[in-house]
């Protein structure tokens, strides 16, 4: 996350959707003194000072911020994905860095056993129920899919001259498509969990 006051932006960092590659990337325009980036790490290891770490929330940025001047009118955004392919890449991160699941799980045992649990919809982690007003003006969706082409648009509503160029860091070990994991019960399974991000950011399998 990121709350630029030389930029007047707000970033929300959302789990796999490139959010440390465009983080880094907004990174470039930020005053180290003035501006907040959230601390990066494991959560079990975040010191209980910190207050403006990775991954925080937006309802809970907006809670620390405890600023609705700045809250309403700084340009907000944060990425989402496809939330079959989204799927896909948690399990490739978790399965790579053994992260609470045996590295010879399969997809399918993945799916089933709702590994993906504690990937939240993103519908959910923006708190769209609660912040969905809020929303209404200056704010922006960077689709995973078309993220380069997107950040570009960002950079031109802030006015953003950028010096370098987006990196994809901590990119899955895959590169193949991720209908391919997929059978029938268990794209039905991730459309159950994740219909509302199907739904209000309007994605299909």
């Amino acid at each position: 996350m990121i709350i630029s006051h030389s930029n007047k932006f707000i970033y929300f960092k959302a789990q796999k959707v490139a959010g440390t590659s465009t983080q880094r990337f907004f990174e470039q325009f930020c005053d180290k003194n003035n501006d907040i980036i959230g601390w990066r790490g494991k959560e079990i290891n975040r010191p209980k000072d910190v207050i403006w770490f990775n991954h925080k929330c937006p309802s809970k940025i907006k809670e620390t911020l405890n600023d609705q001047n700045v809250w309403d009118n700084y340009f907000k955004f944060g990425n989402i994905r496809n939330p079959w392919d989204r799927v896909v890449s948690s399990y490739f991160y978790k399965k790579d860095t053994r992260h609470n699941i045996p590295h010879d799980i399969s997809f399918e045992d993945f799916i089933k056993q709702k590994k993906q649990g504690k990937l939240k919809s993103l519908y959910e982690w923006f708190c769209i129920d609660e912040l969905q007003v809020d929303y209404k003006s200056n704010m922006y969706f960077i689709r995973f899919e078309n993220l380069q082409e997107d950040i570009s648009k960002i950079c031109d509503i802030l006015n953003l001259k950028p010096k370098e160029k987006l990196k994809h860091e901590n990119k899955s070990n895959r590169n193949t498509d991720y209908k391919t994991y997929y059978n029938k019960e268990t794209k039905q399974i991730v459309e159950e969990i994740y219909q509302d991000d199907i739904r209000f950011f309007n994605y299909t399998y």
